[in-house]
């Protein structure tokens, strides 16, 4: 097992700085693997290697961002959100090179992205952390609390009850206001927000896949397995849902956009 430590190439030994990158700077992990990886000089890039090893950055507006590098020619690169929602593989080309673009959900203020590699017939790299500044949260905080000073708040009867044959079978409700019942079967949180797997019916063959920003959920309370909720929201279509809380299969999905009640 290697020691994590990350050197900042061309900038000599500044222990215990954080270190704002310029153009075409790399950070260098040590391990038995080769692993560097190129920063941007345009997303506030920053490195704290005497702490926990770690880089911040901003996302793009959209919330996406890229990490790219070199390291061993067809190595595997492995990218690990810490969240535990979400992994990826990429094989580098024959120069070792290799690039990813990741998008954050719009429902997580920040995220966390571990980037490794290994070499066949070697130890991994030491890992480099990435925390994303997530901008495209901050930018749908920012036009929610436009809409709540713009709108009166919107009445029940402008969030139909829907069934989960109306959710699993219609395109209709796509980009429609509703609301559904259910008991939530599934919960993970992230920062001040969740997505739920909601059985609908109590019948778990009608999973639903909600995503909750934190605004939504009344003050004081907390999400937890077993609750029965009404949400209100927008329709949304099917998506595919982690593997981590269901079997991956594209499930109807909800955007809690309005409120969270519990029953």
């Amino acid at each position: 097992m290697y020691k994590k430590k990350i050197c900042i190439l061309g900038l000599g030994a500044l222990a215990g700085l954080g270190l704002l990158f310029g153009s075409n700077q790399t950070v260098l992990a040590k391990g038995d693997t080769k692993l560097s990886v190129k920063i941007p000089n345009d997303k506030n890039a920053t490195a704290l290697t005497d702490t926990d090893n770690s880089i911040s950055i901003d996302s793009n507006d959209d919330g996406t961002f890229t990490i790219s590098g070199v390291t061993s020619p067809n190595s595997k690169v492995t990218i690990e959100r810490e969240s535990d929602l979400k992994d990826y593989t990429i094989k580098a080309g024959q120069d070792g090179s290799f690039t990813k673009d990741i998008t954050v959900s719009k429902h997580s203020k920040t995220a966390k992205y571990d980037v490794s590699a290994k070499e066949k017939g070697k130890d991994d790299s030491s890992p480099i952390t990435f925390k994303v500044n997530n901008k495209a949260y901050q930018a749908k905080q920012e036009n929610s609390s436009n809409s709540r000073v713009s709108e009166s708040k919107k009445s029940t009867n402008g969030y139909p009850t829907v069934s989960y044959d109306d959710l699993n079978n219609s395109r209709k409700l796509l980009n429609q206001n509703l609301s559904i019942n259910g008991t939530v079967s599934k919960v993970h949180k992230e920062d001040r927000s969740y997505v739920l797997i909601i059985s609908m019916d109590n019948n778990s063959a009608e999973n639903v896949m909600v995503a909750v920003d934190g605004s939504s959920v009344p003050k004081g309370k907390k999400i937890s397995k077993g609750d029965q909720l009404t949400i209100k929201g927008t329709g949304s279509g099917k998506q595919s849902t982690p593997n981590e809380l269901t079997d991956g299969n594209n499930i109807p999905y909800v955007d809690c956009d309005e409120t969270v009640e519990f029953q």
